[in-house]
């Protein structure tokens, strides 16, 4: 009889871990289902309000198709898909034999990449192993209470007039007690356990925290780290994937909330990142992370405050950082080569570029050497006629905000430690799911172009925790400075400020000083690049191309703005190392 009631209390506690599971499968695909349908329909709310203001737009160049159906509807989508804007856009399908290039070229490319979930991930799994262990937990007491009941009848049978008698029922009540104390114990481990938001172990377990040493080595490429201190005591970190025979020298330099970690982005196509290419075609490759877009900052002065570290500008990356950078990379070709001469090109992005186009007017301005023998210039920041709709909105608020809280807002950057890691979290799970996966591309083809569906954005692996470091508020000040005058100069201090730093009262304007350039300088733009269009990058060009034409160059790539750095397929690495080849030949030609 006890056998037959400790099956069937073995056979409940297994039917009811079922039908729990099963129950929260079921709930959790419910609410998936609900919270995609809304998300669905906002976006449709959002994409059908930017396809009537498209039409009001364009009515006037629609070419409308005869049709028989005279529906205002059919009429509708007919003008959309016929109109002469859209049918110049080509697809560029991939034939069968490209695609399984690309499939294998792809899946080659980083074969250290780590697995990684997202929190939604994390909580189903931490139930399961929740609900598996409470229902072990109960089936091994019930095994133990009818092993000791079994016991206990068998030794009483035969112990009944025994002086053990007592003893027994002692041990039996001691045995009971003890397994009823280790359920509790081990309960309560299990429901303390269930910290998923701050659980260390379950986070790190299932994020890629490598930093760019780490993925450097793991590709097989060998690699060296300098740290670099800057003349106001700022202590950044300068990578190396050295070639240290080569003539050929390559300094890459990120844009704003980057690092060096974007250089090296897992993105999944076929082309690979451009400092491993740069190597494998004989470079010797640098590349720089500019301070506050590290997760380790430093400074000489070890009491420095938060207000202290972020109180920079684009004018310290450009007349700091950088120059510290190329005078290391100097003293180490020196060291390795003597004498002999080397090319040293920059190849920079975004706020990167801004910086470099600062340092080299600023260096000429001041007759300084500035060790450089070209620069290409991806999508560089510095003059913005247009700009998307969300900075337009927003950055009054944030400027207006700053203005009031000075003392509080020092930085914009996603907290280390746990907060960076949630977001890491959030960002995957808005990736495996489909609905939000499209949303997300669409909220990022606006603000930063590219491709409408699967951006970039959403390819590259892990970005959240491994490149958005953070800038200064006074980055953010800067760019909206030169967005509101309309100019590229400098950060403005206000009167005395500009006086002190400048003598003059008002910031430097680098367009007036374009004509002191003296080496050729290439700006690549991107025609789907809606952060920074060609025609504010074409200022650039034209600017330097009215007083040095032989030194100004461009070209323009079918890409979006974060496209040169985590979604590049191998036409800007083709152009880039075309230019670079071109120019060490000519130079040795020479």
């Amino acid at each position: 009889i006890t056998s037959r009631i400790e099956s069937t209390i073995l056979s409940f506690f297994d039917i009811l871990y079922a039908s729990l599971w099963t129950l929260f499968h079921e709930l959790w695909r419910v609410l998936s289902r609900v919270f995609s349908v809304l998300v669905i329909t906002l976006f449709s709310v959002i994409r059908i309000g930017a396809m009537k203001k498209w039409f009001k737009e364009h009515r006037s160049r629609i070419k409308k198709p005869k049709i028989r159906n005279n529906s205002s509807l059919t009429n509708l989508f007919a003008d959309l898909l016929y109109s002469d804007e859209d049918s110049e856009v080509d697809d560029k399908d991939f034939s069968e034999q490209e695609y399984r290039e690309y499939v294998s070229n792809r899946d080659d490319v980083y074969m250290h990449e780590k697995i990684h979930t997202g929190i939604m991930e994390d909580i189903q799994l931490k139930v399961f192993v929740i609900l598996h262990s409470l229902t072990e937990n109960g089936k091994y007491l019930i095994s133990t209470f009818f092993r000791n009941v079994d016991d206990f009848q068998l030794r009483s049978i035969l112990n009944l007039f025994s002086i053990f008698f007592i003893f027994n029922i002692v041990l039996f009540i001691s045995n009971m007690l003890f397994f009823v104390i280790f359920l509790i114990v081990r309960t309560i481990y299990n429901i303390i356990s269930f910290k998923i938001l701050t659980d260390e172990n379950l986070f790190m377990s299932s994020l890629d925290t490598r930093d760019t040493k780490k993925v450097v080595t793991g590709q097989g490429f060998p690699y060296e780290q300098y740290e670099v201190v800057t003349d106001d005591g700022f202590i950044l970190t300068l990578d190396r994937i050295p070639h240290p025979e080569s003539k050929g020298v390559v300094y890459f330099q990120h844009g704003v909330m980057d690092s060096s970690r974007s250089w090296f982005a897992e993105t999944k196509t076929a082309s690979l990142p451009l400092p491993f290419l740069a190597h494998h075609l004989g470079y010797d490759v640098f590349v720089g992370t500019l301070r506050g877009c590290s997760h380790d900052r430093r400074l000489k002065d070890s009491k420095f405050s938060s207000k202290k570290y972020w109180k920079f500008s684009v004018n310290e990356h450009a007349w700091k950082d950088i120059p510290a950078f190329i005078k290391e990379i100097d003293d180490i070709k020196k060291e390795e080569q003597g004498d002999d001469e080397y090319h040293l090109s920059i190849v920079a992005h975004s706020m990167g570029a801004m910086a470099t186009l600062m340092y080299i007017v600023y260096f000429c301005m001041k007759q300084k050497e500035h060790f450089v023998n070209s620069v290409i210039l991806l999508s560089p920041a510095g003059y913005h006629q247009t700009a998307p709709l969300i900075c337009h909105l927003t950055g009054p608020i944030i400027s207006l905000v700053l203005k009031l809280f000075p003392s509080l807002m020092y930085s914009f950057r996603i907290p280390s430690g746990l907060p960076r890691k949630l977001a890491s979290k959030l960002a995957e799970d808005i990736n495996r799911n489909y609905t939000t996966r499209m949303v997300s591309s669409y909220l990022a083809y606006q603000l930063l172009g590219g491709v409408g569906e699967e951006h970039s954005f959403t390819k590259a692996h892990n970005l959240t925790y491994n490149i958005f470091a953070g800038t200064s508020a006074n980055v953010f000040k800067h760019f909206w400075q030169v967005w509101k005058h309309q100019r590229f100069e400098s950060y403005d201090y206000g009167k005395e400020g500009n006086i002190e730093n400048y003598g003059d009262e008002n910031p430097i304007d680098f367009f007036d000083n374009y004509d002191k350039i003296n080496i050729p300088i290439y700006f690549v733009m991107g025609s789907r690049d809606t952060l920074i269009k060609p025609i504010s990058i074409l200022a650039h060009y034209n600017t330097l191309y009215e007083v040095h034409p032989e030194l100004a160059f461009k070209k323009e790539i079918e890409m979006g703005h974060i496209d040169f750095t985590v979604g590049e397929t191998g036409e800007l690495s083709n152009f880039i190392f075309d230019v670079l080849d071109d120019l060490i030949l000519n130079e040795n030609a020479e």
